[in-house]
């Protein structure tokens, strides 16, 4: 472990030396605060995702890797809750959500700016719903971090289960709504996922994937997050000792036709002091012809080092940081979110 450690720290720095020429130099930067929670995760390893477990930042990767709750519970149901949200609305003044007018969907998209998700587990079954997701630009605009830039006027919900066939299996699928409004028109579609995650005793993960996006969503995370409708994911990752992540996902390997073409992502984090995460990550863009590199923290509890009986007097907390570094442009992303669980 001491060993893979420092390896990790010599990478980690060799990272931040080639990203600080770039980010010193950033032509605009775009925040996804609030409005995309489970973004930081992602952007801070590279979107290496597939095999690795988690709750609302994995189920768009595979809806298999869900998981709510660290220790077994018959029953569980817990509102997520993003106070960041509040500070995105105070600071737009100029573009604040408008209620009247909207429809069923764009409303409860403004409450999932604010409640973005739903966790439940029951017996071996584990579900999570996420709301209010911001389809609202297939590329980053330059605009302030904290801007309401229009959502939910493109925005989508997710909605993701998987089940427990052994401790070394399981299965899950996710159902995925998007909608656009152009104007009078509106534009819908429904996507339908699924996955298998696989895991040893040794930490040693694989995951599979098969993606389908609606229609509203496809260009945006084709750009954004790098999926291609219709295509099939693969994903590996390593856990030591409890406390190292590598992570590789090879993205789009069924249709060479869809774009974006094959590509590969790496990740890597590391949990230092029981509730503190470094990341890092790394993946070749075939859209722009670069490797984009990027970095990130956790702060965390999510009720992962509580004792069962302690658990359900317990809130969970998660505060995460991503940057993604485009060398060749001299720009970046940065991804920050708060979340809380009851």
């Amino acid at each position: 472990m001491k060993h893979g450690a420092r390896i990790f720290w010599i990478w980690l720095g060799v990272v931040l030396t080639a990203a600080v020429p770039a980010s010193a130099q950033v032509v605009w930067t775009q925040s996804v605060l609030a409005l995309l929670p489970q973004e930081a995760k992602a952007v801070a390893l590279g979107g290496a995702l597939t095999s690795v477990r988690g709750d609302l930042d994995v189920v768009l990767y595979n809806p298999a890797a869900l998981e709510t709750y660290r220790y077994p519970q018959r029953f569980r149901i817990s509102p997520v809750f993003n106070p960041a949200a509040l500070a995105v609305f105070g600071a737009s003044r100029d573009e604040r959500p408008v209620w009247r007018g909207a429809d069923a969907s764009e409303r409860v998209a403004l409450l999932g700016t604010v409640f973005p998700g739903l966790l439940l587990r029951w017996k071996a079954l584990d579900v999570a719903l996420n709301l209010g997701l911001d389809l609202g630009q297939p590329e980053f605009d330059e605009r302030p971090a904290l801007e309401f830039n229009g959502f939910p006027a493109a925005h989508g919900h997710l909605a993701a289960a998987r089940i427990r066939l052994a401790k070394e299996v399981t299965v899950g699928a996710s159902v995925f709504y998007a909608q656009e409004r152009d104007g009078e028109s509106v534009r819908r579609g429904i996507g339908a996922s699924y996955g298998v995650l696989l895991q040893s005793r040794e930490g040693l993960r694989f995951g599979v994937a098969y993606v389908a996006l609606p229609a509203p969503a496809r260009e945006v995370l084709r750009r954004r997050d790098r999926f291609a409708s219709g295509t099939v994911n693969l994903g590996m990752s390593y856990t030591a000792s409890r406390r190292w992540l590598v992570s590789l996902d090879v993205r789009n390997i069924s249709e060479e036709a869809k774009r974006p073409l094959r590509e590969f992502h790496l990740g890597t984090q590391l949990v230092v002091y029981r509730h503190l995460a470094l990341r890092g990550g790394a993946y070749r863009d075939n859209d722009r012809g670069e490797t984009v590199w990027s970095g990130g923290f956790a702060l965390f509890d999510r009720n992962r080092f509580v004792s069962p009986d302690r658990f359900l007097r317990q809130r969970s907390f998660v505060v995460e940081y991503g940057v993604r570094v485009f060398p060749t442009e001299r720009q970046a992303v940065h991804a920050f979110s708060v979340l809380l669980r009851f």
